[in-house]
């Protein structure tokens, strides 16, 4: 998160170069230019809450893709476990129907 806290600062210096410096060369005197300084101050600690609101909500949505992540990952390997139980039953029923051609050529034979 030290990227979007630099972008901050920066943003912010800028915000103050565009804003507060223009004000210093219109004030008339120095009670306005604290005004104006407090005023961008407090705008500034507007955007920072705003950008500290947005990471906690960027946090909350990692958890929640981990989350899906693993619901996903679950799925997938609740499908396999299916597929292989599918596989299963169906090698179980080959070798029942070979057991039951072997008894069936045993009961001919002895027939015969």
């Amino acid at each position: 998160m030290s990227i979007v806290r630099t972008h901050t600062t920066l943003a912010g210096l800028l915000f103050l170069a565009l804003t507060v410096v223009p004000a210093f060369l219109h004030a008339q005197n120095a009670e306005e230019i604290r005004s104006k300084i407090d005023e961008q101050q407090s705008e500034i600690q507007k955007i920072e809450a705003e950008i500290r609101t947005y990471e906690k909500q960027l946090d909350a949505i990692s958890s929640e893709k981990q989350t899906l992540q693993s619901a996903v990952y679950e799925l997938d390997v609740s499908r396999n476990k299916v597929n292989a139980r599918i596989a299963l039953a169906q090698k179980q029923i080959d070798a029942t129907n070979a057991t039951i051609e072997q008894l069936r050529a045993d009961i001919q034979e002895k027939e015969a």
